[in-house]
């Protein structure tokens, strides 16, 4: 299969960068992505043999400047009346700005994804905080009461007092235990 532009309508020059006459001096290896040019070989030489009368294949192509352009290529192949390959005939289709609004979309998909899980980082904080804010009350409320008793001589209520100041410590301890054992990976099960 030849691999050289014969003619090129508005489209591939509008999706390649190149007039017309532009495209008439560069071959199509040229304009392919240096890593799809194998490739692109492969699809010529099954033609070129006789295994394909027509083939389709996504490759990525340098547009004039240097941007990489993705298309779809349709090729189907004409011959002479001796059989052999005549002309490769190319229909392409520029998918580019729907792989760029793929990629977009894949980015703020991403980007609301980060959003949901910061919001609910929120709310895990808030509801954390409200959980150990309790206990932290309570202890600090029973160490006032405490200081008061030993103060005024009550002093045969400092046990309790020391009893509900252990119990609400523990109380504390057990939310932190519980939010660390929540943030820990642990191993899937089947």
């Amino acid at each position: 299969v030849g691999q050289a532009f014969f003619s090129a309508n508005s489209v591939v020059c509008q999706s390649t960068g190149y007039t017309v006459d532009g495209l008439m001096w560069i071959s199509i290896e040229d304009l392919t992505q240096p890593d799809d040019q194998a490739e692109s070989a492969r699809f010529g030489a099954k033609a070129d043999a006789g295994e394909s009368q027509q083939f389709t294949h996504k490759k990525r192509y340098v547009r004039k400047g240097g941007d990489i352009i993705n298309l779809q290529v349709v090729n189907a192949i004409t011959h002479d009346a001796a059989g052999n390959i005549d002309l490769v005939i190319g229909q392409v289709e520029d998918l580019t700005p729907r792989i760029d609004a793929e990629a977009k979309a894949r980015q703020h998909q991403e980007q609301w994804a980060h959003v949901d899980r910061l919001n609910l980082l929120g709310e895990m904080a808030s509801g954390i905080a409200h959980e150990i804010n309790q206990p932290l009350t309570a202890i600090s409320l029973f160490a006032q009461a405490g200081k008061r008793l030993l103060d005024g001589g009550g002093h045969e209520s400092i046990p309790d007092v020391f009893d509900k100041l252990s119990q609400h410590a523990k109380r504390a301890s057990a939310i932190i235990e519980r939010v660390q054992a929540m943030a820990r990976q642990r191993e899937s099960v089947k």
